[in-house]
Order: structure tokens, then sequence, then C-alpha cells
């Protein structure tokens, strides 16, 4: 039976703790719909990231893109890989601060939230989606791919290199920016405005099942939590 978009009795038998739904909405809003279930539980964590977010900033920014692991590149497990990518990330913004501060005596705060789910069908090594939410007020755009010390694009591919030990020429695609890849939030909106929406429904993709494994080490979804 499923009750308000909960499928009770039903869940998966390797992660019993996950609460699935085969709903086209959730709390009101529009979700990716494949013919399988969502798991409740992480489309909860999506919508706290992105209120947090908006609680913080009047305008806030999510950028969605995926990471891969270069055919040259050694697979890394996630405990290693994608905590480092996060741990480059946030050394490169703490430098970028620095130099924003020292060159215009200002700069804004800037809290890194995160929602990533880590996913393997029919290829050799896994690969992450990723969605960053930032404060729109630090950095409003991707920027350029290449050619550019200081865009937000550069800070992900130099973070992800950090993480497999590569160089950046050696990424070979290991960085991939979706077509749509950014969604612009504003705090006077809310979750009415058709911006948070769209980005919401991009987002709950994450947290479908196909793809994702349970029962070993790895973890299939994460988010931040501050």
């Amino acid at each position: 039976p499923i009750i308000r978009g909960i499928v009770m009795n039903r869940r998966p038998p390797d992660n019993t703790n996950l609460r699935l739904t085969y709903e086209s909405f959730y709390n009101g809003l529009r979700v990716y719909n494949y013919k399988g279930p969502l798991a409740i539980n992480y489309l909860e964590s999506i919508e706290q990231v992105l209120a947090k977010a908006m609680d913080d900033y009047a305008r806030v920014l999510v950028v969605r893109f995926d990471l891969r692991f270069p055919i040259t590149a050694e697979y890394a497990s996630e405990s290693n890989s994608i905590t480092r990518f996060f741990e480059a990330l946030k050394y490169q913004f703490a430098t970028d601060s620095k130099r924003r501060l020292s060159s215009y005596n200002r700069v804004h705060p800037c809290t890194i939230r995160y929602v990533w789910c880590l996913e393997q069908e029919g290829s050799e090594k896994p690969h992450y989606h990723v969605a960053l939410v930032l404060n729109e007020s630090y950095f409003g755009r991707l920027g350029k791919y290449s050619g550019s010390e200081t865009s937000l694009a550069c800070f992900i591919k130099r973070a992800w290199a950090s993480a497999l030990k590569l160089n950046i020429s050696e990424l070979a695609g290991g960085v991939h920016f979706v077509n749509n890849a950014s969604y612009h939030l504003l705090r006077n909106e809310g979750r009415a405005s058709m911006s948070y929406q769209d980005a919401f429904y991009r987002l709950s993709y994450f947290a479908k099942l196909k793809s994702k494994h349970y029962g070993d080490s790895r973890k299939s979804f994460n988010c931040s939590r501050n």
C-alpha cells in the first residue's frame, strides 16, 4: 500500500533504513520519475541542504556536475576520493578568500554545502553526481572551464585532480559539467519559485535507487550537515 507517497513495507533489502516513494511529487515538489523508487531519506536531505543555504544567503547558486575516474586513474574508494575532493575545494576557497580580502578589503562569506551520490551501472568504474550549493554573492556562475585560475569551474577541476593525485591535463574528461548546470535561487521567492522547483527536480535524481550499491563500505549518498 502507498500512503502519502511512502511505499509501506517496501524497503530495499540491502538498506532497510530507507523509506521509498514511487510518487511524482514530494512535499509539493515535482521529483524525477523513472518508474523506480526514490529514497525519501535522500529527498529530505536535499531539501534541508537547500533550506540551510537560503536561510544564510539572499541569493543561492546551485551547480550540478559529474566526477568521473579517468582510465589512467587508479580507482580510489569513496572515503578517499570524494573526501579529498571536498578538502581540496575548501582549501581553494580559503585561499581565494584571503586573496579577495587582501585585494578588496571585503569578502562575502560562503559555506560550501553539497549533495552527492555514487553510482555504477554497466561501467568498469563508478562515478559521482555532485551538486554544490553556494552563496551567489561569492560565486555567481561557473565561469570559464579553462584558462582561468579563479573561476568556480577551475576550482572544481583542480580539486578533483588533487583528489586523484593527477595534473589537470591528466583528467581527460574526469569532470563533466552537464547541460543547464546552474540554478539561481532567491530567498524572498522561496520554494514556490520555478528556479527552486527546477533545482529540486534535478537533484531528486540523486535519490533514485537504480545504479546504487549497498552492503559494502562505500556510501551511495551523502550531503553536507552544516
